[in-house]
């Protein structure tokens, strides 16, 4: 699980270059990244096929998280999973007909497991501003509950580059409500002048999604 969530962190974030077309060295591995998006509608829902949504079903005492075939890579087997589950404390991992793997895990572990996603998106913005790729970028940050995302820039107007970081953020905010089960009102970054405070962009899950809503029925 912490290979998928480290993966998709990092597909996210070449989807949005890949978008504005700059740099980035996945082609297949988009999938994933794209599939979480979509998986941000909800806690139920299902992957039929193997590679749809994440599918989180909270229960009493445990956790259950079907993961697509997607995200699990080729190779994968019931042996490896099963041996992955007895080192990383999961209760059982099952590897479905149609590649999906279903992981099965306590109330606590999967607290866990999303304390570690949001230190693992800290991180990845953070980066984004040590890189050195994206120059006009000062910081970046996230609230605590990961629904509005704000990168300070030193500049009055964005470049092609950094507007497009802001997909990235909606997939890996996407991602990490996937994997929580809770589906957010809202998903917002906001560019904001580092010297002024003024907010001089914001886009939103909502947006993108109105906005493809409109280009489906045009």
């Amino acid at each position: 699980m912490r290979k998928v969530l480290s993966l998709t962190l990092a597909l996210a974030m070449v989807l949005s270059l890949s978008s504005c077309g700059g740099q980035n060295g996945g082609t297949a591995s988009s999938t994933p990244a794209a599939s979480t998006a979509d998986g941000s509608a909800g806690a139920d829902a299902s992957s039929s096929d193997g590679s749809g949504m994440v599918e989180v079903d909270s229960g009493l005492f445990n956790v259950t998280i079907t993961v697509p075939a997607t995200f699990m890579g080729e190779g994968a087997t019931q042996e490896s999973l099963d041996a992955t589950a007895k080192e990383e404390g999961y209760k059982s991992i099952t590897l479905n007909e149609d590649g999906s793997a279903t992981y099965v895990m306590t109330k606590a572990k999967h607290k866990e497991m999303m304390d570690e996603l949001r230190q693992q998106i800290n991180d990845s913005l953070e980066e984004m501003t040590s890189s050195g790729n994206y120059p006009d970028v000062v910081s970046a940050s996230v609230n605590k509950d990961i629904t509005q995302f704000t990168i300070e820039v030193n500049t009055e107007e964005l470049s092609m580059e950094t507007a497009f970081l802001s997909l990235g953020c909606i997939i890996i905010g996407g991602m990490y409500h996937a994997f929580n089960g809770v589906e957010p009102d809202d998903i917002i970054i906001q560019y904001v002048n580092a010297e002024t405070g003024e907010v001089i962009e914001e886009s939103s899950l909502k947006a993108l999604e109105e906005s493809n809503g409109e280009d489906s029925s045009t």
